[in-house]
């Protein structure tokens, strides 16, 4: 009997991965080659591949090759790529050896930063907090606190610090 071709499948994530491609050749009726290249686990084992992202299905390889050409910042460097398209890396190379010719690329970037907020709850004294997490903190940011004391909530109203903690 065929499934529905619906891209809602309710408790997919709770599935064992072969449970879960079972499930896509009952909804989408895959063929026993498509079946393989699902079940195939190489360059990695599938029970891997659960492990760093989520639904999996299969994995799908691609090949990489290397750019050449490339001068960066007064240095020679190979540029690893990955693509499906056999153009890409030829395109790059050449561009790469045209660049050569004005002394290649220069990069430059901005410095890195980095935003979080910090949430205290059932916190009796806000201010001895406040002053407690300053005081302990040797980082160069910034920081807002927003600290939520349950007796105040009624719906949600936290307690927000006015005030922007530059450290």
């Amino acid at each position: 009997m065929k499934h529905k071709q619906e891209s809602r499948i309710s408790g997919f994530h709770r599935l064992s991965i072969a449970d879960r491609q079972e499930e896509l050749a009952r909804r989408w009726d895959l063929n026993p080659e498509e079946m393989a290249d699902l079940r195939n686990e190489a360059p990695l084992a599938l029970s891997r591949a659960a492990q760093l992202t989520e639904n999996t299905v299969g994995i799908y390889a691609l090949p990489m090759g290397v750019a050449l050409n490339f001068r960066v910042d007064g240095e020679d460097r190979l540029v690893p790529m990955v693509t499906e398209e056999p153009s890409v890396i030829a395109a790059a190379s050449n561009a790469a050896r045209l660049a050569l010719d004005g002394g290649g690329f220069r990069a430059e970037s901005d410095p890195s930063s980095m935003i979080a907020q910090i949430q205290l709850v059932d916190v009796p004294d806000p201010e001895q907090a406040k002053a407690s997490i300053e005081a302990a903190s040797k980082i160069g940011s910034t920081i807002v606190f927003l600290i939520l004391n349950n007796s105040k909530l009624s719906g949600i109203s936290p307690f927000l610090f006015n005030s922007i903690i530059s450290l």
